[in-house]
């Protein structure tokens, strides 16, 4: 291990009681799936694949399903083909993707909220503001048949549309430990939707263990390995840099771009790796890159 920022973010990743909080999460929004969703599922031998994250409000009103719908159509380009309540859940359905919203009059237990905000670079006040939301509104993305990035752009343009609509701290991805800035997550998604540039820092952390390291969590909700790089000669800002844009071509292209175990970026560069333990994240394999 390398540095006391991959300690710490070592001892994170492995602690039972975050990775308990995730599926205590994951199997509350299930339950919040209406009867009849399950069924078509049952029936066609599939299993719903479900991606979950949470907008930090600030004692917000969630608007109802009409406006919801309107914002994320008119302002963020999401299709919403039909909508309705259920249980104090708002269900929207985008093609093969349907989204459900609930408010919970409870903020994210706050262990969890300081534990992300230590690994949360981007955001250097992350804890003193996250800290400061009162309630939740939890989204649910279900997919059926359909890729993680595709199922990631609707939950962030689901996101947006709640953070432009209410008072919000930020948005909280708890399977990868990732909290970003509601500032910040607007206008990744902005860019997304005018310029098609995929949010990476919305989805993915990218660690930052120093001496020439750098690795992602958050590439298993993809279907991808986790990428890294360890050890390398090169300036910091320059590892960090191929890493993300590795990343942003695995996710881009569905999973293995180039051949002969190389990653072709979006400039053109190849960048060699291999299958191997993680320097980082104990017990995981990974496409560690020769940079």
């Amino acid at each position: 291990m390398a540095g006391k920022s991959a300690e710490l973010s070592r001892a994170f990743f492995v602690c039972p009681q975050f990775k308990h909080e995730t599926m205590r999460s994951i199997t509350l929004l299930l339950l919040l799936l209406s009867a009849s969703y399950l069924a078509s599922f049952a029936q066609s031998g599939q299993s719903p694949r479900v991606i979950t994250g949470t907008v930090l409000l600030s004692g917000s009103v969630l608007p109802g399903v009409g406006e919801l719908s309107r914002t994320m159509t008119q302002d963020w380009k999401l299709r919403i083909d039909s909508s309705s309540t259920s249980d104090k859940t708002i269900i929207l359905n985008s093609g093969r993707i349907t989204i459900m919203i609930a408010q919970l009059d409870y903020p994210v237990d706050h262990i969890e909220i300081r534990a992300a905000s230590r690994l949360a670079w981007r955001w250097p006040d992350a804890e003193t503001q996250a800290l400061k939301h009162t309630s939740q509104a939890v989204i649910s993305v279900v997919g059926d048949g359909v890729s993680g990035a595709d199922m990631h752009i609707a939950f962030s343009r689901a996101a947006a549309a709640i953070l432009a609509s209410t008072t919000s701290a930020g948005v909280y991805m708890n399977a990868q430990y990732l909290l970003v800035s509601g500032e910040s997550y607007l206008s990744a998604t902005r860019n997304m939707t005018d310029n098609q540039i995929l949010p990476l820092y919305c989805w993915i952390y990218f660690g930052r263990p120093g001496d020439g390291g750098a690795f992602t969590f958050g590439m298993e909700e993809f279907g991808c390995a986790e990428l890294e790089i360890s050890g390398s000669q090169q300036q910091e800002s320059d590892v960090q840099g191929t890493l993300y844009d590795a990343v942003y071509s695995v996710l881009k292209y569905g999973g293995r771009q180039g051949v002969d175990s190389v990653i072709i970026t979006e400039e053109g560069q190849k960048i060699p790796y291999k299958t191997a333990k993680s320097s980082f994240i104990e017990g995981v394999d990974v496409w560690r890159l020769d940079y």
